[in-house]
């Protein structure tokens, strides 16, 4: 729903929160004796920050026309 919303903060928080969360999930798991499950602990916060990463990314203000379109 979020993603033709002008303001798209919410969705990017709720999308790194569902990978963070994972990943605590995971860190559970390591806690209660699952050896590889930091395996998963690293993996999941590796996509989150790159939820976070493109999140900042500043949307273009203006529509980028091709070379073809200009008059």
């Amino acid at each position: 729903m979020q993603a033709f919303a002008a303001n798209d903060r919410w969705a990017f928080a709720a999308a790194s929160a569902l990978k963070v969360g994972w990943a605590l999930l995971h860190v559970a798991a390591w806690v209660w004796g699952v050896p590889q499950a930091w395996w998963s602990v690293v993996i999941w916060l590796g996509f989150a920050r790159v939820v976070h990463t493109i999140a900042k990314v500043p949307e273009a203000s203006e529509p980028i026309l091709d070379k073809g379109d200009a008059d």
